[in-house]
C-alpha cells in the first residue's frame, strides 16, 4: 500500500476549508428549510444546541487535514 493511500483526508489541505464551508451552507439550508415548512420537530427552545452539530461535522475535513498533516510529520521526522 502506497503513503498516498493511507491518509485520513484525501485531498490538498486547502480544499479541506472549501469542503467545510460547503458542509456548513448545506447542511444550515437543510436546517432552515425543515424549520421554514414545519418539520422541525424540536422546539424554538433549543435551536441552538441543534446547530451546534453541522458546525462540528463541517469542521471535519479540517480536523482529518491537520490529522494527516501530524502525522506525516511523525513519519518524517
Amino acid at each position: 500500500m502506497k503513503d498516498s493511500d493511507r491518509t485520513f483526508w484525501p485531498y490538498r489541505p486547502r480544499s479541506s476549508i472549501a469542503w467545510s464551508f460547503a458542509t456548513l451552507v448545506g447542511l444550515l439550508f437543510m436546517l432552515i428549510l425543515l424549520k421554514k415548512y414545519g418539520i422541525w420537530p424540536i422546539g424554538a427552545a433549543s435551536d441552538t444546541a441543534v446547530l451546534i452539530g453541522p458546525v462540528l461535522v463541517s469542521l471535519l475535513p479540517v480536523l482529518l487535514a491537520i490529522l494527516d498533516v501530524l502525522i506525516e510529520g511523525r513519519r518524517l521526522g
